[in-house]
């Protein structure tokens, strides 16, 4: 009876299984896998399983947001890279890439818009954003 106890006591201790974020980051590497494979369909279905474990992660909808651009599935595109930088406005990527897709889509002010943003966070630093504002430039 006291061996009972005592695992009944120590049992929440434990645990069973993974947390959350192991969970989100296992299904994270598995998406990140199937993009290296170009498999971009099963790269989007582990990016969801991911989200759905930590919805409040910018990363998982940006990479997610990339495949979906890839698959040509706009609207999803841009509603993940929206997500993105309402979960985190800091970082550049996110703004450079739904520039990238606005910019295909024939939002030119829009795209610029975002292009401008990411050059006040990248402080110039990424070459690819000027390239992407030249190119503008030339389909306006």
């Amino acid at each position: 009876m006291k061996k009972l106890l005592l695992i009944l006591l120590f049992l929440p201790m434990i645990g069973f299984g993974q947390s959350k974020q192991e969970e989100s980051d296992n299904y994270s590497t598995k998406a990140w896998e199937m993009v290296e494979n170009y498999d971009f369909e099963r790269a989007i279905y582990y990016f969801t399983k991911a989200i759905d474990l930590t919805p409040e992660d910018a990363y998982l909808f940006r990479g997610r947001a990339s495949m979906r651009f890839l698959k040509k599935d706009l609207d999803g595109a841009l509603s993940d890279y929206n997500k993105s930088i309402e979960l985190d406005n800091t970082v550049s990527e996110a703004y450079v890439n739904r520039g990238l897709l606005k910019k295909t889509q024939g939002y030119y002010k829009d795209a610029l818009t975002d292009y401008n943003s990411a050059i006040k966070l990248d402080n110039y630093e990424n070459y690819e954003i000027p390239l992407q504002i030249r190119e503008l430039g030339k389909d306006a």
